[in-house]
């Protein structure tokens, strides 16, 4: 994950020096040490004040972790909205890919796992690497017994490996 930083210097010439400073220092600590509930409930604080693409970008993150998928994609949509990110954009496309996976399995629910990963795939900006994308689709349509199109995305992994 990439961090946003607030950058600081000062306009006297003597003091050229540009440090930064994180603008959720306490957020930032809790998702180091795996705290992600606690780091939930430190960005929706932050969110009543402060709604902006970076915060609701990191709680689609926090989200994530959590396992909580949709939510997180929905995060992800709102920050988008409110700025375009390759950053962000590639967060809801593993946030799907992470979404598609557990519909996949355990839950077996294949047709809705083909959709949330091709939608992955369709979010996924185009300089990422795509093949464990390509990989989980072919599985997906194996399971669908789709068993051409299977092959061809298994290639399609193979290719962008």
């Amino acid at each position: 994950m990439m961090k946003e930083y607030l950058y600081i210097d000062s306009d006297d010439d003597a003091h050229q020096a540009k440090f930064k400073v994180s603008n959720t220092p306490r957020i930032d600590y809790l998702m180091n040490e795996k705290r992600f509930d606690e780091a939930l409930v430190e960005i929706e604080q932050v969110l009543k004040s402060d709604d902006d693409c970076t915060n609701w970008n990191l709680k689609g993150i926090i989200l994530d972790n959590l396992g909580r998928h949709e939510e997180a994609v929905e995060c992800f949509y709102k920050s988008l909205g409110l700025e375009a990110s390759i950053e962000t954009q590639l967060n809801k496309a593993n946030a799907l890919y992470d979404w598609a996976k557990v519909t996949f399995f355990p839950e077996g629910n294949n047709d809705k796992a083909l959709q949330l990963i091709n939608n992955a795939l369709e979010t996924l900006p185009e300089s990422e690497d795509a093949s464990e994308y390509y990989f989980l689709k072919a599985e997906i349509l194996e399971g669908l017994e789709e068993l051409a199109e299977s092959h061809k995305n298994y290639l399609l992994a193979h290719t962008e490996f």
